[in-house]
């Protein structure tokens, strides 16, 4: 609490605004020499503007205030575990969290439990995956009498510390593994074997995708070129997602069978300059009556994300060309139900 008064005390007698949607978030911007945007975590920071000469003015304030110990690299590579790369020519950013994963299957001795089952005859298939769904889901009661074998018994016994790592996964670098582990994560105090066959395959897929992550392009990203465009061109109502900077798409699929309240599952995404930076897969806390409730509710939960994300670019303006004595436009918000 302390540091945070200070760091707040600092920023703010430099002339930089804290924004009101994210504590952690310092913008200064000049209309003549241009802008610069710090965010923080504890005792971590990230440095990014259009002013050379702004960011090392900040970097000696830093100095002069805290320590002259400070350590700065001219490109981020690493932050909170994930791996960034960027290209050349400034136009690709990469995250990933390889090393973790890799840290993950050290862990637990991945190879070795695989092995211990299978024996010598173990085959790849038994140590990887292509994709995080199996056969036995669509039939998970089934089996849920079945007894666990070696390695599912292994991965019982950490069940805790293995989702706990998936799910910082699953909310920086890998958002394609938050369908399945929503279903894993519900059985944290008492793992049956349907949550321990989720973690037991979306391990698979993860040692199949080790290196798998994020990427931001400067254009030519598929969401704008495969969905927006030919949405605001087909729908005249939808004209005007092809100047939009930001957009938002929202679903939800109806009575999901291995809930015994046959809740619903809500799943959104937001995407701005064609890039995903925000996703969400969560069950209804509501039981839904048909599909068009369902996708309502679904929608509202992601318009509690719009809120926030429009908030925030307000103090933003500069980044977006936006008017600064007027609000940005709304975040639209899009869906695949024609009653809803």
């Amino acid at each position: 609490m302390l540091f945070s008064k200070t760091i707040s005390q600092f920023f703010q007698q430099l002339g930089y605004t804290r924004s009101r949607s994210d504590s952690t978030l310092f913008t200064k911007h000049d209309p003549k020499r241009g802008w610069v945007m710090v965010t923080l975590f504890v005792d971590d920071c990230l440095l990014t503007g259009t002013s050379d000469e702004m960011i090392k003015e900040l970097r000696q304030n830093l100095i002069d205030r805290f320590s002259d110990k400070l350590t700065w690299n001219s490109r981020v590579t690493s932050f909170l575990g994930v791996a960034c790369k960027q290209s050349d020519d400034n136009k690709t950013f990469t995250m990933s969290a390889g090393a973790k994963v890799r840290d993950l299957m050290e862990k637990l001795k991945w190879k070795e439990i695989t092995l211990k089952r299978g024996g010598a005859k173990t085959g790849r298939k038994e140590f990887t995956a292509p994709t995080p769904w199996c056969a036995e889901f669509s039939n998970i009661k089934a089996n849920e009498n079945r007894t666990l074998d070696y390695r599912q018994e292994q991965i019982k016994n950490q069940f805790r510390t293995i989702t706990g790592t998936l799910i910082y996964l699953s909310i920086t670098v890998r958002p394609d593994l938050c369908p399945y582990l929503n279903k894993a994560c519900r059985g944290q105090a008492d793992p049956k074997r349907l949550h321990i066959v989720l973690v037991e395959r979306l391990l698979l897929y993860l040692n199949h995708t080790v290196d798998h992550g994020l990427v931001y392009r400067a254009n030519g990203n598929l969401v704008e070129t495969e969905i927006i465009g030919p949405l605001s061109r087909q729908y005249p109502e939808l004209k005007r997602l092809a100047d939009t900077k930001y957009v938002m798409f929202t679903d939800a699929n109806f009575a999901d069978a291995t809930d015994e309240r046959l809740r619903s599952t809500t799943g959104w995404c937001l995407y701005c300059f064609g890039c995903l930076i925000s996703w969400k897969s969560t069950r209804q806390t509501l039981t839904a009556k048909s599909t068009l409730e369902s996708e309502i509710i679904a929608a509202a939960s992601a318009s509690d994300e719009a809120c926030w994300f429009h908030c925030l670019i307000e103090s933003l303006s500069f980044c977006f060309d936006f008017p600064a004595d007027s609000p940005p436009p709304p975040v639209p918000l899009l869906m695949d139900n024609t009653a809803a």
